[in-house]
């Protein structure tokens, strides 16, 4: 890469950045839907022009986040040395409490499904899978399902729970599942 490849890279970084900054900033107050391209731009400094040259609308800024964090996430777990359940289920919350205003972001304005997405778009590829840390594509099902609707459950209530009250929370529906008859 050329040093002016470099500085171009870095420049769209940043710019991205200060878009993210400013749509969160602007959601503190505000729904998704209220919020217009060029109150955006402005709170960003840049013009509109510059916005559409890299998304298609606010939402765009959300998604690419929660790719992102998608991708931290997988690599983040797959980095755990042979991990029990409850070692994932802590970590796993561990993560997500650093990134709960983005979350609760998205629930307000009913883009939960965005976390969803961009678990279902890199799990395959990602780390967690290729160490085998799943055993089938059922078994990947499954926790992905339930984890999402922990998750989901747990920024309903606030992102109260810490991590360890998550992983005791995970422990009893294990045992309540163990105490099912087939």
């Amino acid at each position: 890469m050329t040093d002016r490849e470099g500085r171009r890279k870095h420049q769209i970084r940043e710019t991205k950045d200060s878009f993210r900054q400013a749509l969160f900033q602007l959601l503190e107050k505000q729904t998704l839907d209220q919020i217009r391209v060029s109150h955006l731009s402005e709170k960003a400094g840049y013009a509109r022009r510059t916005f559409y040259r890299h998304y298609l609308g606010p939402e765009d800024i959300l998604r690419e986040e929660a790719e992102q964090l998608a991708l931290y996430l997988f690599t983040s777990l797959a980095g755990l040395d042979n991990p029990s359940f409850g070692d994932f289920v802590e970590h796993f919350f561990t993560f997500w409490e650093k990134e709960k205003r983005f979350l609760q972001i998205l629930w307000r304005n009913q883009l939960f499904s965005l976390v969803y997405s961009s678990w279902a778009n890199h799990i395959t590829g990602s780390p967690l899978v290729q160490k085998r840390q799943f055993k089938n594509s059922y078994q990947q099902a499954y926790v992905m399902g339930g984890m999402f609707h922990l998750l989901q459950a747990w920024v309903e209530k606030g992102c109260k729970d810490s991590p360890g009250q998550m992983r005791h929370i995970t422990r009893q529906i294990i045992k309540g599942l163990h105490e099912v008859k087939e």
